[in-house]
């Protein structure tokens, strides 16, 4: 059974502090609840490293922040698109798209 509360006026920290003790209840009326799609990232379990010289880095770096990506985002993707045989552009790996999340927002848009 909730109790009944007013999560609107409730701290984040309250809101934790609920939620840790009442672990199999949710926050809030669960009409209002909605799904939610969760993807779940495949583990990084292998490094591997190199040396290279400042300049190289650099350009790397200028790349990845050109991209918008993390400097090791970045690598790999650049890495796997040549190791697949994919022509990359300007060294800037084709990022991948979810399509269902990408056409769930279009949805979103277009309720607005």
């Amino acid at each position: 059974m909730s109790t009944q509360c007013d999560f609107a006026t409730m701290t984040d920290a309250e809101l934790a502090d609920y939620q840790y003790a009442h672990p199999d209840e949710p926050l809030g009326d669960e009409a209002e609840l909605e799904d939610v799609e969760v993807e779940i990232a495949h583990p990084l379990s292998i490094s591997m490293s190199f040396r290279l010289p400042p300049d190289e880095a650099s350009t790397i770096r200028a790349a990845a922040a050109r991209a918008g990506m993390s400097v090791s985002d970045w690598i790999r993707g650049v890495c796997a698109a040549s190791a697949a045989g994919i022509a990359v552009q300007g060294a800037v790996p084709v990022q991948r798209v979810n399509l269902t999340k990408a056409r769930r927002l279009v949805a979103e848009l277009d309720k607005l």
